[in-house]
């Protein structure tokens, strides 16, 4: 009977541990993922940039075309 309550205690208490190792787990997953998320974005915003310099470019290039061409 000892032994029965005792493995009833064990039992809910590794079953809450894992249940909070879990939720840890997935709080730090969540974090990883919003970290990814953020260079994400960044990384839009670096190709955004980089595709409106070449653009400014091409423009710049087409220009000097028109001059050489007159």
């Amino acid at each position: 009977m000892i032994f029965d309550e005792f493995d009833k205690i064990n039992a809910k208490f590794f079953s809450e541990s894992d249940e909070f190792i879990r939720k840890l787990k997935m709080k730090d997953l969540m974090s990883k993922m919003d970290q990814v998320l953020g260079h994400t974005k960044n990384l839009e915003q670096d190709v955004e940039r980089l595709t409106n310099r070449i653009s400014d470019m091409q423009d710049d290039i087409d220009t000097i075309k028109q001059e050489v061409e007159r």
